[in-house]
């Protein structure tokens, strides 16, 4: 704990009943931009992410539904039912963040579906973000970031921290690609790549909605 307003934990993972390691990072600092109080959402100003890796597993539940190892029935979103839930369970009226700073990470996507998986190492980023007061839920994003060392990302848009959606008003993926950037991209690009050999220039744009618990 650093006073007034800043808590530093270090070695911080989050492990699916199987042994996966869902989240695993060196350290993470959380700033605060006031102290917390009774009946009000939690302000954070700045959270940094040192080192985080991010490794989502799809798999198919015994019921037919799909989710992320590890992550469900924790992390769980229901967008058609948004308006019945309770104010005080959304998670947009217990927490405002400002701001996300993250050093040299990894994120892997494996969908389970006997594709290659989407892997981005070296994600260095700050991403901006801002509540929308006339938009309950709605956060506005601002991200400006390098995928390794040959792509990068540009994106601007909108994230509902209730139902884990995200609007994407303007995106840009650009950079060389070749075998191993390609690995970057989701796994449906990679098999078309593979398949033709593909190699040059990469400039991607892209818009519209893209629902967080359910990205293929």
């Amino acid at each position: 704990y650093q006073a007034p307003r800043t808590v530093d934990l270090r070695g911080v993972t989050l492990t699916a009943p199987d042994g996966t390691d869902v989240l695993a990072l060196d350290g993470m600092t959380v700033t605060l931009a006031e102290m917390p109080r009774i009946g009000e959402p939690i302000r954070i100003s700045t959270l940094t992410l040192d080192t985080p890796t991010i490794r989502l597993i799809r798999e198919t539940k015994p019921d037919g539904s799909t989710g992320f190892r590890g992550l469900s029935p924790i992390a769980k979103a229901s967008p058609a039912d948004d308006d019945t839930v309770k104010p005080e369970f959304r998670l947009s009226n217990i927490l405002r963040l400002e701001k996300i700073e993250i050093a040299d990470g990894s994120f892997y996507l494996d969908t389970g579906e006997d594709s290659p998986p989407m892997t981005i190492t070296g994600l260095t980023t700050t991403i901006n973000s801002a509540p929308e007061s006339d938009k309950p839920g709605w956060y506005e994003l601002d991200i400006d970031t390098t995928l390794g060392p040959l792509l990068s990302l540009t994106l601007t848009g909108e994230l509902n921290l209730d139902t884990f959606v995200t609007r994407i008003s303007d995106m840009a993926f650009k950079g060389q690609l070749d075998p191993s950037s390609a690995t970057a991209l989701p796994a449906a690009l990679q098999t078309l790549i593979a398949e033709h050999n593909a190699t040059g220039d990469i400039d991607l744009p892209a818009l519209g909605y893209l629902p967080l618990t359910d990205p293929m």
